[in-house]
């Protein structure tokens, strides 16, 4: 599969259809992943009265490859965005962000430097930290000499993504979508920024620099979801000191795939919570 000759943008937006029902909402995703995952409930949420932004995170989706690949290089990149499109403090429209997985440290540490750069922010699938939730397992496989092969064979081999996105997703997902999942691994130096990625330790903040942000906060997760369970969401959920804790039923990992339309209900009401 080669990459496309124009590479698609690495911003999405959905605008409100139904009039303005609250703060625009920024999706941020997580490891492996691109804007394209939120492809499904990003116009639920429009159809509901918001804005809706989804940007590729620095060394996946169609991004240009440049490091540095760390929590500090993320949290500048969706920054400089949400400065660009006058979603701040300065221009007077605060978001809401949404991080999935590795994403949710990348909005946490938005949320822990600047309490007012948003209206509020929701974990997703992931606690915001490196300890236990998220891909370790894939950092500790991946390491030399087999990582180049490895990487090359997992982004090129339909099969493959196809398994792990069974195992991951689950049963009611949609079926795997080999183009949009593969075809960012062609852009140019996306190999090397992976391996770059992986040798080193998950993003993420110490339980310490959690327990510093003020922002509001939910934590929203699949009941389903083996890296994130209902005790690691009310672990979470007791450092940002928050009692707003919804689980998506049947979903896995991916539940904006697998149950997109129970996720914009749980956003909603989350923001509605975080007022």
């Amino acid at each position: 599969m080669s990459a496309p000759a124009t590479s698609p943008p690495t911003t999405e937006r959905w605008r409100s259809t139904s009039g303005a029902a609250g703060p625009p909402i920024v999706l941020v995703h997580g490891f492996l992943e691109s804007a394209w995952v939120w492809h499904d409930v990003a116009p639920l949420l429009a159809a509901r009265g918001r804005d809706v932004y989804a940007i590729d995170v620095r060394g996946y989706g169609y991004t240009t490859r440049h490091g540095p690949y760390t929590l500090a290089s993320d949290a500048d990149q969706v920054s400089a965005f949400l400065a660009a499109m006058r979603l701040d403090a300065a221009h007077g429209a605060r978001p809401l962000l949404v991080g999935h997985s590795s994403g949710a440290a990348i909005v946490a540490e938005i949320a822990r430097r600047r309490p007012d750069a948003a209206a509020g922010i929701v974990l997703m699938d992931g606690d915001g930290t490196p300890y236990g939730v998220g891909p370790g397992w894939v950092h500790r496989l991946l390491v030399d000499p087999y990582a180049t092969a490895m990487i090359r064979l997992g982004t090129r081999d339909a099969s493959i993504g196809a398994g792990v996105y069974a195992r991951t997703c689950g049963a009611t997902c949609e079926r795997f979508d080999a183009p949009a999942w593969l075809t960012p691994f062609r852009v140019p130096g996306a190999e090397a920024a992976l391996k770059a990625i992986l040798g080193q330790p998950l993003i993420g903040l110490t339980y310490e620099q959690e327990r510093q942000i003020h922002a509001p906060a939910a934590v929203v997760y699949g009941a389903q979801d083996p890296e994130m369970t209902a005790s690691d969401a009310a672990a979470t959920a007791s450092r940002l000191r928050t009692r707003t804790v919804i689980p998506i039923p049947g979903a896995g990992h991916l539940g904006m795939l697998s149950h997109p339309a129970a996720l914009a209900v749980a956003l909603v009401t989350a923001a509605k919570g975080l007022r």
